[in-house]
């Protein structure tokens, strides 16, 4: 999860850099979301930083704040570039986990080659149907 106020634009590559090194099969990259009545939203909205109201678009891919050390377009664009460098051909390949435990072989395979098939492309950000809740 990217978007923490600790964070300038360097955490993408430190985080798919120590992902990579642990050789992790399957990985996630998200933007940190700030949701209806968490402390979080209600720190953020105190001091102005909620730039996106339309609740279809809190889908953890999506900056609707303004994080403190970078853009939300560099939060985007990096969490998208992580997405597609961990899930590279030459990521996969180094990944890989033995032949000899073909179960996880066989599930690495598969679930990576969907992850980069889906990342292949840059893609706008999908956006789901949410409605604010009803209280």
């Amino acid at each position: 999860m990217f978007g923490f106020d600790s964070e300038d634009n360097n955490i993408f590559e430190r985080t798919v850099d120590f992902t990579k090194r642990i050789r992790l099969d399957l990985a996630q990259f998200t933007v940190l979301t700030p949701l209806p009545g968490t402390p979080l939203m209600a720190k953020l909205k105190e001091e102005g930083r909620i730039v996106e109201e339309n609740w279809s678009r809190y889908d953890f891919g999506t900056a609707v704040f303004e994080p403190q050390r970078m853009s939300t377009e560099e939060l985007v664009k990096g969490k998208e570039w992580a997405w597609r460098e961990f899930y590279s051909w030459s990521s996969i390949l180094r990944r890989i986990p033995p032949l000899t435990d073909w179960k996880r072989f066989i599930l690495y395979g598969i679930s990576n080659m969907a992850y980069r098939i889906h990342w292949s492309e840059p893609r706008e950000t999908g956006h789901n149907e949410l409605e604010p809740p009803s209280i």
